[in-house]
């Protein structure tokens, strides 16, 4: 297997912003044989829903169930499996725990 060199750039900033001691600051890296370039971001994305928060399911395969945020992620879900999107961990009343796109819910209060 070929090895490329490969070089990463830190930046203090974004380690600060993290508190300190949360994250790396790797805020990109270039390999050098391709010339490829990729440079992460932040998600810009805002969860609606944070660990803890009650919510019902509205649409899909699990439509109608209710159960509790775990995490936000970013990546494939339960009914759009091709696709990465912004989801919710949800660990359903049932104990079954689900990635769900974060459209296909809403607070379990107002429904």
């Amino acid at each position: 297997m070929p090895s490329f060199p490969v070089t990463f750039f830190w930046s203090s900033t974004v380690a600060g912003n993290l508190g300190g001691g949360l994250g790396d600051g790797l805020t990109g890296f270039y390999c050098a044989s391709t010339d490829q370039n990729n440079t992460f971001q932040g998600m810009g994305f805002h969860y609606r829903f944070s660990r803890g928060d009650r919510v019902q399911i509205i649409s899909g395969k699990h439509k109608g169930a209710t159960g509790t945020v775990d995490a936000n992620v970013f990546q494939k879900s339960v009914d759009f499996p091709k696709h990465h999107t912004p989801c919710h961990h949800v660990l359903l009343d049932n104990h079954l725990v689900i990635t769900i796109n974060v459209n296909q819910v809403e607070p379990l209060e107002s429904l």
